[in-house]
């Protein structure tokens, strides 16, 4: 199954990144990309990333896990994914 496919290790991913403010992908990007750009996060675990370069790129999402997927879509309300 997985580890980021268990609840308990979801959870505990969670908690353990709250505090990561990781490198500025957006500035980096930023450097890269034109605005609008189109853009596919691998791996976007609980989404904060993902929730920042929807704001400047067309950004799609994608995760191994499915209950990532989940946790994002009935935190943001989103229909399907």
């Amino acid at each position: 199954m997985g580890y980021y496919n268990t609840k308990k290790g979801i959870e505990e991913y969670i908690l353990r990144s709250q505090d990561w403010k990781g490198p500025k992908i957006d500035k980096i990007l930023k450097k890269y990309l034109p605005k609008k750009s189109t853009l596919l996060e691998l791996g976007m675990g609980p989404g904060r990333d993902f929730e920042l370069l929807q704001k400047i790129y067309q950004s799609t999402g994608s995760d191994k896990s499915k209950r990532f997927l989940e946790r994002y879509k009935r935190r943001t309300k989103i229909p399907s994914l």
